[in-house]
């Protein structure tokens, strides 16, 4: 008989989503152990065994519930930022009492219809706080939120985002450099102008965010699902860190939302693998992980990998009209050329707390190697979508501690893959995609 761990599989995902969610709002000291605490949390439940696939169990009721009260807290009593501009000196503390308060009615919820009840209130509170903080930084934002405005109107006047025409100062209000060409895929410059052309590019993000929470908690909206999905969604809104992604206009919601979707689909391996092309082609760093879609397990991986190549492929193709040099210039080089942000919550942030006076930066070809080598490690236990998601959170999480820019919104990713995965399959464990009947009887015989 397998060896029995005191701490399940799933409760570790847990416990990484709360070490990542906290981490968005923590001091550096504190959120770099929060996210070190993430990164063992990740990685051991991905090798220690079968029960993973089961997801959190009735036992973890109290571990979400533990989540909800600690993300509360601190937006209650947590520091706040500049970004959250003329913002209500309630608000917060008024988002973390409605969490509470819901967090409260999940914990004695008992009929499918009260969860449903619950389910509509976690979005519309998630969507009412977050119109109230859009009215309020309205025509301010941190640099990438005029990044993605300027891209907008560049490409409603025909003109490349990737050219002069998005001119934006770097640190925006204020900055004694300017940053010459939009610096995010494609896919995200489309995205974002959308929001845009509606009033606001950040709409983007919130209804990216409504769809993730929606995607999370679904599951909690049937009779023959258990009521911890809606638990994993409620403690995902109350993250502290969401705000300062929704004002800052940091596009990571998108790509939560990209994957939600495509996890949605797993059980069709070429819709699965369009939409994690999206996903990985959202934002640079998420390339990093991009191995495991070969590397992992699961059935159909050749076919999941290839659709998610052609997606991206096509996702990358309008730079063949705003122009490929531009391209290069302001979404690679920059990138590239960015000075090191010893105020992150990463190794090199580390360092520099610890009074390192001249601080190491990990080569970008060391951080892409241990990506590799974590894909491959961890890719032999991932034979299922729960495995693939809590590997896919590992690999991007230890690449975003080696990186020189692991911010807030780095960590509110991984926080929300975390979340995703705790939701999947929070009750029961849908079967994995199988190809046919005699792999079925394959797998029961190396079972047996």
């Amino acid at each position: 008989m397998a060896n029995r761990s005191s701490i399940s599989p799933s409760r570790l995902v847990l416990i990484a989503l709360g070490a990542f969610g906290s981490s968005t709002i923590l001091a550096q000291p504190v959120a770099i152990a929060a996210i070190l605490l993430g990164i063992v949390a990740l990685i051991t439940a991905i090798v220690t065994g079968k029960r993973l696939d089961a997801g959190p169990k009735g036992s973890d009721k109290r571990t979400i519930f533990g989540l909800i009260v600690i993300f509360s807290i601190l937006l209650i009593a947590g520091p706040t930022h500049e970004v959250y501009g003329s913002a209500p000196s309630w608000l917060l503390p008024a988002e973390g009492a409605a969490w509470l308060i819901l967090g409260f009615s999940w914990l004695v919820t008992r009929s499918v219809t009260a969860r449903r009840v619950v389910f509509v209130l976690v979005l519309s509170a998630t969507g009412v706080f977050g119109i109230i903080h859009l009215a309020n930084v309205a025509d301010f934002g941190l640099d990438v939120f005029w990044l993605h405005e300027s891209a907008a109107d560049a490409i409603a006047s025909g003109s490349s985002p990737y050219s002069d025409a998005v001119t934006v100062p770097n640190g925006a209000p204020e900055g004694d450099s300017f940053i010459v060409g939009y610096p995010y895929p494609p896919v995200t410059a489309l995205s974002y102008s959308i929001g845009s052309w509606l009033g606001d590019a950040r709409w983007t993000s919130l209804v990216a965010w409504l769809i993730t929470l929606a995607i999370v908690g679904a599951k909690s909206l049937s009779g023959v699902r258990s009521e911890l999905p809606l638990g994993v969604m409620l403690a995902s809104a109350a993250i502290p860190g969401w705000p300062l992604v929704l004002t800052s206009a940091w596009s990571e919601p998108l790509s939560l939302a990209l994957l939600s979707i495509a996890t949605l689909l797993w059980s069709k391996p070429r819709l699965f693998g369009m939409g994690a092309g999206l996903f990985f082609g959202s934002k640079q760093y998420l390339l990093a992980s991009a191995p495991l879609m070969l590397t992992s397990k699961v059935s159909q991986r050749w076919a999941r990998a290839m659709w998610a190549s052609i997606a991206l492929t096509i996702s990358f193709l309008p730079i063949l009209i705003w122009g490929i040099p531009d391209f290069i210039e302001a979404a690679i080089e920059f990138h590239l050329e960015a000075p090191l942000r010893t105020d992150g919550s990463s190794l090199i942030g580390l360092l520099s707390a610890l009074g390192a006076e001249r601080t190491w930066t990990p080569p970008l070809w060391l951080v892409g190697a241990v990506a590799l080598v974590l894909a491959v490690v961890l890719g032999r236990n991932v034979t299922s979508p729960i495995r693939w998601l809590t590997a896919l959170a590992a690999i991007l999480a230890t690449a975003a501690f080696l990186s020189s820019q692991a911010l807030s919104n780095y960590w509110f990713l991984i926080a929300g893959i975390s979340a995703l995965t705790a939701g999947m399959r929070s009750s029961t464990a849908s079967p994995e995609t199988t190809p046919n009947a005699s792999e079925t009887r394959l797998a029961h015989r190396s079972a047996s």
